[in-house]
This record gives structure tokens, C-alpha cells and sequence, in this order.
């Protein structure tokens, strides 16, 4: 089973209970989805056919201090010092 079906959904919004599951069970490093036991590859292009984000465009580039540019909570989650 994989998850074509989601791209036949007819969603105007997003569960936000859903997509917090989802992103823990998310590893950034690997890109997998790990649910059940199983392990599911998620690519950029995956996330740009479900949810019609853009998967290629300009590269950011970041300047200046990391602790100004992003919370510190995400600093501290993924240990990026």
C-alpha cells in the first residue's frame, strides 16, 4: 500500500493533529517516513505531487548569525550549533 490515494483526496485543509504525527515519525536525515515498522522514502517531488509544493527553484542563501536567522527551539531540536 502506498500513498497514491492521497493525491485523489479532495482536502482543503490540513489536519493539524495528522501532520504532527507525520513529522514525528519523519527522519530529515534518511527522508523516510517510519510508520508501523515500516519505512517509506519520501522525495521532494513526492511532497511537490501531494501537496503542490515547489520542489526546485533558487537556492537560499543565509546570512548572518544562525541563532537570528531561525528559533531557538529549532536550533536546540536538531542540535544545528
Amino acid at each position: 500500500m502506498g500513498f497514491g490515494g492521497l493525491l485523489r483526496l479532495k482536502c482543503t485543509r490540513l489536519d493539524r493533529k495528522l501532520c504532527e504525527w507525520l513529522v514525528s515519525k519523519f527522519d530529515p536525515v534518511s527522508l523516510c517516513l517510519y510508520v508501523h515498522g515500516k519505512r517509506f522514502i519520501i522525495t521532494p517531488l513526492d511532497v511537490h505531487h501531494i501537496l503542490g509544493l515547489p520542489c526546485e527553484g533558487k537556492r537560499v542563501i543565509l546570512k548572518g548569525n544562525l541563532s537570528e536567522i531561525l528559533p531557538f527551539f529549532f536550533i536546540r531540536k536538531y542540535s544545528l550549533v
